[in-house]
């Protein structure tokens, strides 16, 4: 994770899925950018108390980045791959 120290989020993937966790997950901002910076994905699909989970199973194959920010604008991010 590229991470910034003090921010209440925790990214990770697996199954096509970027889920973010932790204090207030659903009122963090999620985005989700190819490599060359154009955005993919910016809503939340699903909010389950404190982890909210972006469905990536549409995208095509590739490198991508996921960055949270939490409610007191603390930022965390984390690089992909969708196979």
């Amino acid at each position: 994770s590229l991470g910034e120290t003090g921010c209440l989020l925790t990214v990770t993937y697996a199954d096509r899925r970027v889920t973010v966790s932790g204090q207030s997950a659903d009122e963090a901002r999620i985005k989700v950018y190819t490599l060359s910076g154009q955005a993919v994905a910016t809503t939340p699909q699903r909010v389950r108390g404190d982890f909210v989970c972006v469905d990536l199973s549409y995208r095509q194959p590739g490198v991508y980045i996921v960055q949270a920010t939490d409610k007191n604008g603390h930022t965390t991010s984390k690089k992909f791959a969708v196979k």
